[in-house]
């Protein structure tokens, strides 16, 4: 329960108050305490984080240097953040090398990701809609189909009452 607790920061600090540093600071704590010990999902969930973190904050060298540790702890993990992240990076790179078969390719693993079941992984979803856009926005003639895809992204979002994360995503 204590180590959960560390996660639990880890997020509140990101999501509520905006502190990388100390949400970054809390997902260390808990792989280094509970790491080896902890479930794996949970253990997943802090490697993801720290991906992400890598990733916004250090460059897709530091996140995929990230991703290589959680391959080596986690090699066959199933845990949903974990795939979604890195499936997300796959679709980064893919964008920032214009590669839009990678990025379509990267957008249907974090689509695939997500529960089918309505508002379950809907962070997941919207992340993969927003992707999805900006795939379409890397194609010439694609502008409308991106509007439309954006439209119902922000629209599956607003259902699960994720205003905010759909119009910060969609702005990106």
């Amino acid at each position: 329960v204590v180590g959960s607790s560390h996660l639990l920061l880890a997020g509140s600090w990101l999501d509520l108050l905006g502190s990388s540093t100390l949400a970054a600071t809390h997902t260390i704590i808990y792989l280094a305490c509970y790491g080896t010990s902890a479930r794996v999902d949970d253990t997943g969930l802090a490697l993801a984080q720290v991906i992400a973190n890598a990733a916004k904050h250090r460059g897709a060298r530091a996140a995929q240097q990230a991703c290589a540790v959680s391959e080596r702890l986690l090699p066959n993990s199933m845990c949903r953040p974990l795939l979604a992240v890195r499936a997300g990076l796959r679709h980064d790179l893919a964008l920032a090398h214009g590669d839009e078969r990678a990025a379509e390719d990267a957008v249907g693993e974090v689509a695939a990701v997500a529960d089918p079941a309505p508002f379950l992984d809907m962070d997941i979803s919207v992340d993969a809609g927003r992707r999805r856009v900006q795939s379409l926005l890397l194609v010439d003639g694609a502008q409308k189909e991106a509007a439309q895809a954006a439209q119902a992204t922000f629209g599956s979002a607003l259902q699960a009452g994720m205003q905010a994360e759909a119009v910060a995503g969609l702005g990106q």
